[in-house]
């Protein structure tokens, strides 16, 4: 198994807050089921400046 920096989101938004949620509370059961995660830097005026992409295995 791969292991990951952490990442902290000091300003996060979420197309679907819910969705969320439920990935985390399934994070915490250790019931992840394989997801692919999408991190995007926005700059001040809203255009995305960087995006990182991982596929996470349960």
């Amino acid at each position: 198994m791969h292991k990951y920096g952490n990442v902290i989101l000091k300003k996060g938004v979420f197309k679907t807050e819910r969705l969320f949620g439920d990935w985390h509370n399934k994070i915490r059961m250790n019931t992840i089921e394989p997801q692919t995660v999408i991190i995007k830097l926005y700059d001040g005026e809203g255009n995305p400046t960087m995006t990182w992409t991982r596929s996470i295995q349960g």
